[in-house]
């Protein structure tokens, strides 16, 4: 008699929160606007490079979550040029939090840099053209 294969199942954190957007409509507006995706493609040609490894970059992250705050979410301060890994990477491990990790998150990139002796910063450049 066969029996079911044995099915992954990962080990989740009893105590974990679950990632509830707040306003989940005006954040994807804010990533849909013309004014983002005209400063995405500025920053990204200005900082060609992911900031934690040496890939090309393709995703502007921000440095600490905006999660909904516009003003955050502007501030050309708080951006960084990563790779689609590395985001995914930081955006699961830091941001989904309902209270992001921004110091882990600031520690695992200074970790990543220095594993891959980066030493280049990033260009910051105006939200608004």
């Amino acid at each position: 008699m066969s029996s079911k294969p044995k099915m992954f199942s990962p080990n989740r954190h009893v105590n974990a929160k679950k990632f509830v957007p707040r306003d989940r409509q005006l954040r994807q507006d804010l990533y849909k606007s013309k004014e983002w995706t005209s400063y995405r493609f500025r920053f990204l040609h200005h900082n060609p490079k992911c900031y934690a490894c040496p890939n090309d970059s393709a995703v502007v992250d921000h440095w600490r979550a905006a999660k909904g705050d516009i003003e955050l979410f502007e501030k050309n301060t708080n951006h960084i040029p990563l790779c689609k890994c590395c985001h995914d990477t930081v955006t699961a491990l830091f941001d989904r939090n309902e209270v992001p990790d921004t110091v882990g998150k600031l520690k695992w990139l200074k970790e990543s840099r220095e594993k891959n002796a980066l030493t280049f910063k990033v260009k910051v450049i105006p939200y608004r053209a």
